[in-house]
């Protein structure tokens, strides 16, 4: 309904320039409200629907979905109402009886050290194009980025000197992580030896660090292509995809024996409970640790 879509902008709104959520964050928001919004379809609008009308639709919707898409769906119907008792378009939110379902938590695909090091060598560092999706690869798992703030980083963001990266995350939080040996070095040579300048079309300045070859900036699905593309030629089964690397990087340093509140300084989680489900033990690492702390292990 139309008016149903004069309270949500409000509410994306406030998501997006109050509480500073990114646009994908947003979009999600949208997308699952509207969602609840064509299964109520001509009955009430949404901003009048009440516990039952919410039960059925939430029903309706777990019908194709699964837990963690119902879990997901709650979180932002309650985030909804909750705007609108603040904005005094309703005095009581239809959510409060509603049991929230617990989202499924699968652990995250793994790569061993030996895959990742064969999905960084499958990169033909002859070709600008692949010392630049090597260095893509590299900010994933050697700084533990994800997929938007590698896109986002800007050459005058780096510190080669000191060997740091300024990142500006989640929620315009902005955080500094470390860059590895052999990727300054990496760094260095592309930025200043003309191997960046390759990919700006027509001699234009862009201040991004990763240029697409038509002179732009790269695009998400390119990232994910290039992991897919890389993993296949390094002959890695495990279903890949940009994640991956940020899951892999910080469990290999977990089972490193990294401290798991730097992990999550690295990875800018806001909470540690985010930090524990990328960051779970393997088995031969807790088979490690058993047999040389316990009294009794063999």
């Amino acid at each position: 309904m139309e008016t149903d879509f004069v309270y949500l902008e409000g509410f994306l709104d406030e998501l997006r320039l109050l509480y500073g959520r990114s646009d994908n964050t947003v979009d999600a928001y949208f997308q699952d409200l509207n969602a609840v919004i064509q299964i109520v379809g001509d009955i009430k609008p949404l901003i009048e629907l009440d516990e039952g009308d919410l039960r059925e639709a939430i029903s309706l919707y777990s019908i194709d979905h699964a837990p963690s898409s119902v879990a997901r769906l709650q979180v932002a119907l309650r985030a909804f109402y909750q705007y609108l008792i603040y904005s005094g378009h309703r005095d009581t939110s239809p959510m409060e009886g509603i049991e929230n379902v617990r989202a499924l938590t699968n652990l995250p695909d793994v790569l061993s050290i030996d895959e990742v090091i064969r999905l960084l060598e499958a990169c033909d560092l002859n070709t600008p194009i692949g010392i630049r999706d090597r260095l893509i690869l590299e900010f994933m798992y050697g700084s533990g980025l994800r997929v938007s703030e590698v896109i986002a980083a800007r050459v005058d963001d780096i510190d080669l000197e000191l060997g740091l990266l300024r990142v500006n995350g989640k929620g315009e939080r902005t955080r500094v992580v470390p860059l590895a040996s052999t990727t300054r070095a990496s760094l260095s040579d592309y930025i200043f030896n003309g191997i960046r300048s390759t990919f700006l079309v027509g001699g234009k300045r862009r201040e991004e660090v990763f240029i697409s070859t038509r002179g732009g900036v790269i695009s998400r699905q390119y990232v994910w292509q290039i992991v897919v593309k890389y993993g296949r030629a390094a002959g890695i089964n495990t279903p890949l995809h940009p994640h991956t690397l940020r899951h892999s990087c910080a469990t290999h340093m977990l089972n490193a024996g990294a401290d798991i509140r730097a992990i999550q300084v690295l990875l800018g989680h806001v909470s540690i409970a985010t930090t524990q489900i990328y960051t779970h033990v393997t088995p031969e690492r807790l088979l490690e640790v058993y047999r040389t702390s316990h009294p009794r292990a063999i």
